[in-house]
């Protein structure tokens, strides 16, 4: 990959809301490419760098235990990460993301430090299969038969 493709957050942009972003960016890319498209390749990097900086800032300020994950949840319009909350607007890349969540049964995951990159996309893959499934009152168990190591699915029980 190019220099001049690398990641570069946005001054701008809470790191949360780039993690959220990017996690949606992801999730597009693997809908439309195979995992070593270049596209996927590197949206991927970008939210795991987004996860770090994620990581760094709720571990430094907040004094949050560095063995817990960072919690993503979707509520309504609007997406929760640690402390931070953002509404979205409909016609977003998060809104996409949430109606694959929920045709999944997730609220949203936590993501481990330890996450890798073909653990996320295994489990981005598995998302989307559950969102083109045909069964029509699919089971928890049957929409994830499989754990995936570094990300911590949260159902969605409360909504």
């Amino acid at each position: 990959m190019s220099e001049a493709a690398a990641y570069e957050p946005d001054a701008g942009v809470a790191p949360e809301l780039r993690l959220a972003e990017c996690w949606a960016d992801v999730t597009k890319a693997l809908a439309l490419y195979p995992d070593s498209n270049d596209r996927v390749r590197l949206t991927l990097e970008q939210m795991l760098e987004a996860l770090a900086a994620t990581f760094t800032r709720h571990h430094a300020e907040s004094g949050v235990d560095p063995e817990r994950g960072i919690a993503l949840l979707f509520q309504e319009d609007r997406v929760i990460v640690g402390s931070f909350e953002h509404a979205f607007d409909p016609s977003s890349t998060l809104a996409w993301l949430r109606a694959r969540l929920d045709r999944s049964a997730l609220a949203g995951v936590e993501l481990m430090a330890d996450l890798d990159a073909d653990s996320f996309t295994a489990f981005t893959r598995r998302l989307l299969g559950n969102f083109l499934s045909k069964e029509s009152e699919p089971t928890f168990e049957a929409l994830w038969p499989e754990l995936h190591p570094g990300v911590v699915l949260i159902d969605r029980r409360f909504d």
